[in-house]
């Protein structure tokens, strides 16, 4: 008995993980047919960045015990910042919309700017996959650093839908 429902929950573990996947894929696919999608894709990019940058401040003013606590949680964003940066560079330089205007919504982008930025979405998914599994491993941590633990958190499970909504809006353009 015991077994059948480890492995239905192992299954629908799998299913679930598969289906957000390929969700925040066809996202990301939708969003990159324009440059209205890829230049909703940066602010979603630079919204995470700032959660990141908050979460850093708020986690210093917590004490050092509480920096210790959450240091994988700051490798995780790390590992962030280096695919947030090349991301927003390949926005600005590879699809050329750093100076982004409303006529530019149904520019097609590049080969180049799609195929850059569907992999470095992808990592930036799978990281904060992780980022959410770290927050949720650490127990041991003072309030005020569980409080900033558990905004970042938010934040970074917001960014699915942040992607679902570029995806969404650039399939109007």
């Amino acid at each position: 008995m015991f077994s059948k429902i480890a492995i239905v929950l192992v299954l629908a573990t799998a299913l679930e993980t598969t289906w957000s996947q390929s969700t925040f894929d066809q996202s990301v696919t939708d969003s990159t047919q324009n440059l209205f999608g890829i230049n909703c894709i940066a602010d979603a990019v630079y919204n995470l960045e700032d959660a990141a940058g908050e979460f850093l401040y708020k986690i210093q003013s917590c004490g050092q015990d509480a920096v210790s606590s959450a240091l994988v949680v700051s490798a995780d964003i790390s590992d962030l910042s280096t695919t947030t940066n090349i991301l927003i560079n390949t926005n600005d330089n590879t699809c050329n919309n750093a100076a982004y205007a409303d006529e530019d919504a149904k520019r097609s982008p590049s080969g180049d700017c799609v195929s850059n930025i569907k992999t470095m979405m992808d990592r930036l998914h799978k990281n904060t996959k992780q980022t959410v599994k770290d927050i949720d491993a650490i127990t041991n941590i003072n309030a005020c650093g569980k409080m900033a633990l558990t905004t970042y958190k938010l934040a970074v499970q917001n960014f699915d839908s942040f992607i679902t909504v570029c995806g969404n809006v650039a399939k109007t353009q």
